[in-house]
């Protein structure tokens, strides 16, 4: 009996193992597409530095701006490329990541494929609801469930040492003589015999060896008890973080969201102001990395809720779409 709980064990085992990956890969995924994201933007950046530089180097041959400005500019430019270059490392690191996960050959190119839309927020389900499933449904509870079945049987199996033990035997026979006087067949038919019988095994000399396993047969059912307790417990904590993590995610979308919002708004006056040369330098730099910092700030928020939505309703049962 315990070797076909054993086999089922081992299948949960491996479907603890797939959940992990799944969760893995889910996570490498969204962090390329927010590496894509990254490079697009650092992209826009190097494209408005560029021509923020040579706008400024034309007002500083016409008078109108000075040189520290046009260095100003040259030195957010070589910034940028930095930040892209940056960005474009991440993306190479991520899909290592995701390549070693996938277990694919160190010689193969791939790419990801972009979704038209990320959705990072939505629907949070309630902690009770998740927390139940998981504890009635998740591998890693079964598997420790299984666990204590096996060990219930090891201590049957090791009680078993004290009982005596019945053996039947049975066996037949002929023989034969190589004589020409004798008729073979009558010979098989005359010597043919039969034989049975019964042997009683009484466990005397082996009590303390009996004792010794039943004790550990015991602990072991302790611990297997423990471990399922320990599972529960894991478990449940680990789905109220990954509830908590949703939420904030979502909260911190949100704030990120609004911030953009005013903040490119401010950008564009400020980059409207230089174009037109009614500009102070340090108040549109300040501005310029305010909008920088929000838009990071925004492109994390995004992928960071929607890992966060995906991880909390995957304990739901729930296949993680994009």
């Amino acid at each position: 009996m315990a070797s076909p709980l054993a086999v089922q064990s081992a299948n949960f085992t491996v479907l603890s193992t797939e959940n992990d990956i799944t969760l893995a890969i889910t996570q490498a995924y969204l962090s390329i597409l927010l590496d894509k994201e990254s490079i697009v933007y650092n992209q826009d950046l190097v494209k408005t530095s560029t021509a923020q530089l040579a706008q400024t180097q034309h007002l500083f041959e016409v008078g109108t701006a000075a040189k520290k400005d046009v260095a100003q500019f040259q030195a957010q430019l070589a910034g940028d490329h930095y930040n892209l270059i940056t960005a474009q490392n991440a993306e190479r690191q991520d899909k290592i990541t995701l390549k070693q996960l996938l277990q694919l050959p160190a010689t193969h190119v791939f790419d990801v494929v972009k979704p038209d839309t990320v959705i990072a927020d939505q629907a949070i389900p309630d902690l009770q609801t998740v927390q139940t499933y998981a504890l009635q449904n998740r591998p890693e509870i079964k598997n420790a469930e299984l666990g204590v079945r096996i060990a219930a049987f090891d201590v049957d199996k090791a009680k078993s040492g004290y009982l005596p033990t019945l053996t039947l035997g049975a066996g037949i026979g002929t023989s034969y003589a190589n004589d020409p006087t004798y008729n073979a067949f009558k010979q098989f038919d005359n010597n043919f015999y039969q034989q049975g019988g019964l042997t009683l095994s009484v466990p005397i000399f082996t009590n303390r060896i009996n004792k010794t396993n039943v004790a550990k047969a015991k602990i072991q059912a302790i611990q297997s008890d423990l471990a399922l307790e320990n599972t529960k417990t894991t478990l449940a904590l680990t789905t109220e973080k990954a509830y908590i993590t949703a939420q904030n995610s979502q909260s911190q979308l949100v704030s990120a969201i609004e911030q953009l919002k005013y903040n490119t708004e401010v950008y564009r006056i400020a980059t409207q102001e230089l174009k037109i040369g009614v500009f102070n330098i340090v108040a549109f730099y300040q501005q310029r990395n305010l909008y920088v910092q929000a838009m990071q700030s925004y492109i994390q928020a995004k992928y960071n809720a929607a890992l966060a939505a995906r991880i909390y309703s995957f304990y739901l049962g729930t296949p993680i779409k994009l």
